[in-house]
């Protein structure tokens, strides 16, 4: 868990760092695909896991994947290619950095022309 310390410096009121999405994932194999029973062996477990668990998630990601893509949904053209067939999420966070930084750079070139 060290690493996860490292990209959390900004973060002072946490006395636990965890993964959210490892600890949603183990929430819904318990109580959704384990029938919330704590004591299984490893051998009930691993069933469950490999004919229920990671299919369900596969096809969630495919149906994710899917809603993300173009053919499912416009993009602006102001929005950058290497942006398209990604999440939304994914889009937001990126695009107005994305503005700012290619304003950052057009006025970095055109400073740094030379005009005669």
């Amino acid at each position: 868990m060290r690493w996860v310390k490292a990209y959390r410096q900004e973060v002072f009121n946490v006395l636990v760092n965890t993964n959210i999405g490892v600890e949603r994932q183990k929430k819904a194999l318990k109580y959704v695909y384990l029938d919330m029973k704590k004591k299984k062996s490893l051998s009930q477990l691993l069933p469950t896991i490999l004919t229920k668990f990671l299919p369900d998630s596969y096809i969630k990601y495919l149906r994710l994947n899917a809603a993300a893509s173009a053919l499912a949904r416009g993009f602006g053209e102001d929005i950058p290619d290497f942006l398209k067939n990604r999440p939304r999420k994914f889009i937001d966070h990126c695009f107005p950095r994305w503005e700012q930084i290619f304003q950052a750079v057009t006025l970095m070139r055109f400073q740094t022309a030379t005009f005669l």
